[in-house]
This record gives C-alpha cells, sequence and structure tokens, in this order.
C-alpha cells in the first residue's frame, strides 16, 4: 500500500504540474504572442520537463534532488516569456532580432530588467511559487550565480540547452544557449547518458502528444 501511494503521489504531482502549465497557456490561447507559437512554447517546455525529470531520477542515488521538483521548474522555466511576448511584444521582437543578428543567445539579447528570467522571478514571488521553482525561473541561464538548490538549477539548465541542441528552441532559428560548466560539474553525468536520456525523454515527451493536441484544438 506505501508504494502504490508513492506512485500515486509521483503521479499526481506531474499532473498537478502539466495542469498548472496548461492553466498559464490557456489565459494566453486566442491571443497573439510575438516571435513564437504557444505550440511550440509548450513542445519546448515539455522536453525540458521530461530530460530534467530523467536526469534527477539518475542522480537520485546520489543526490537529493526530486524528480517531481525537477519537472516542475523545467515546465514553468521560460513563462516570463510569455508575459514579454503578450504585453511587450516589440520588446520581445527586438531581443530576438539582435540575437539573431548578433549571433548570441536570446536570454543575451535581453536587457537585464525586462528579461524573461526576471519577469519570471516576479510572476513566481507574486503566484507565491516554492523558493526551488523561482530559483530554477530566476538562474535557469545563469547557475554559477545562485546560491541555493544549485543541483536543481544545474539540471534544468543542462537540459534547457539539450532541447535547443536538439532543434527544439521556443522561437524559430535561435542561437542555443552555451553550457555552463558549473552546471555540468553538478550533474557530473557523461555525455553518453545525458545522450541515451534525452532520446527517452523525445520518446517520452511523443506519448503526451495528445495533451498537446488537446491543448491545439482549443485554439
Amino acid at each position: 500500500m506505501r508504494r502504490l501511494s508513492y506512485f500515486h503521489l509521483k503521479i499526481t504531482k506531474k499532473i498537478h504540474s502539466l495542469v498548472i502549465s496548461s492553466g498559464l497557456l490557456s489565459v494566453f490561447k486566442n491571443r497573439k504572442i510575438a516571435s513564437f507559437s504557444l505550440e511550440q512554447f509548450w513542445k519546448h517546455s515539455v522536453t525540458v520537463a521530461l530530460i530534467s525529470e530523467s536526469i534527477a531520477r539518475h542522480l537520485k542515488r546520489y543526490d537529493s534532488v526530486d524528480e517531481n521538483e525537477a519537472f516542475s521548474g523545467a515546465i514553468l522555466h521560460d513563462i516570463g516569456k510569455l508575459v514579454i511576448g503578450y504585453y511587450y511584444p516589440n520588446l520581445l521582437n527586438l531581443s530576438y532580432e539582435k540575437s539573431i543578428r548578433e549571433k548570441i543567445a536570446f536570454f543575451e539579447a535581453e536587457e537585464d530588467q525586462m528579461s524573461h528570467f526576471k519577469i519570471g522571478e516576479m510572476l513566481a514571488e507574486y503566484w507565491s511559487f516554492p523558493p526551488e521553482l523561482k530559483a530554477v525561473i530566476s538562474f535557469h541561464h545563469s547557475p554559477d550565480k545562485a546560491q541555493e538548490h544549485l543541483n536543481l538549477i544545474s539540471i534544468v539548465h543542462v537540459s534547457d540547452v539539450m532541447v535547443h541542441l536538439l532543434g527544439c528552441p521556443i522561437m524559430a532559428g535561435e542561437i542555443e544557449p552555451h553550457i555552463n560548466e558549473i552546471a555540468l560539474k553538478a550533474i557530473a553525468l557523461p555525455p553518453e547518458r545525458l545522450r541515451v536520456i534525452a532520446e527517452n525523454a523525445i520518446d517520452d515527451r511523443k506519448r503526451l502528444e495528445t495533451i498537446l493536441q488537446m491543448f491545439s484544438s482549443e485554439q
């Protein structure tokens, strides 16, 4: 019974994260978002979440990072982009165009105080997200600046970079961000293991395509 309850709790946490994410996305459905589609946003976020969850599971024997926290943090890590895309589309477009023109990652082209991670941090505070989720949103591009939750942030950071390299960015033609060496050291998994994790996560994402299709059909 205990084992069944634990399994049920894990599934419930994942469903809860997906419901939260879908609910946030539903706020923006039928509204024009600058430079990217909600479908692509969802696809990127879910893939990052599945890879993060899998990495956390592999590290569980060595570290206390919870795979469900990794999944939740990853699926919400770019939520600031939605807000900027809807409320400040010109700003997002300028950052996007600068990143393409200068061949730098999108976050490097943003104004610091209006970056997607700063906006996401404010949203996390407003919605009273747990400290670990707020930390992921705030520092997923700069794990070296985090004072707490480094391993969790590192997992999401590495997963995000991997998803970009796998050709699943949020915006077309995005320049993939560089991987942070501190994050790689924190995870300490060999490249071959990360590759297998990514491949399995993509297969898992395909099993979730029905959720994506349901969301798309409502737009």
